[in-house]
C-alpha cells in the first residue's frame, strides 16, 4: 500500500510592487520541502476576491493551510483543524493604527484568527 503524500498550501497575500514580503522566505522552504510533501503555494487576488479565494483553496482539499501573509483573515473561511497562521510582526497595528481602525485590525487580523486556526506560529 503506497502512502499518501501530505498536501500542504501556503497562503500568500497579492505582491505588491516594491515591497518585502515574507512570501520569499516561505518559497525558499517550499522548495525545500518539494521531495516530501506536496506544496502549493497559492496567492490570494484582492479583498473584493475572498470568497473566490476561500472556494478556491476548499477545492484544493489540503491537509494543512497555512496562512503566512497578511492575510489572516482567511483563517476564518478555513476548516479550523487544518489551518496553521503564521504572525510575523504588528508593528503596523502597535504603531500605525488607532481607534476604529485599530480595532477592526485587531479583531480582523489578530484575535479571530488566532483564536480559529488550529496552530499559530509567530517570529
Amino acid at each position: 500500500m503506497q502512502e499518501s503524500t501530505l498536501r500542504v498550501v501556503l497562503i500568500y497575500r497579492k505582491r505588491h510592487e516594491g515591497v518585502y514580503s515574507i512570501e520569499e522566505l516561505f518559497h525558499s522552504i517550499a522548495g525545500e520541502l518539494a521531495d516530501k510533501v506536496e506544496i502549493i503555494e497559492y496567492e490570494t487576488g484582492t479583498r473584493w476576491n475572498i470568497l473566490k479565494d476561500v472556494w478556491q483553496l476548499w477545492k484544493l482539499d489540503a491537509d494543512i493551510y497555512h496562512v503566512t501573509g497578511a492575510v489572516h483573515y482567511f483563517v476564518l473561511l478555513l476548516p479550523k483543524k487544518k489551518t496553521v497562521l503564521t504572525v510575523h510582526d504588528i508593528n503596523h497595528y502597535l504603531r500605525d493604527l488607532c481607534g476604529v481602525k485599530r480595532w477592526i485590525y485587531k479583531w480582523l487580523w489578530l484575535i479571530w484568527p488566532i483564536r480559529a486556526a488550529h496552530t499559530v506560529t509567530t517570529i
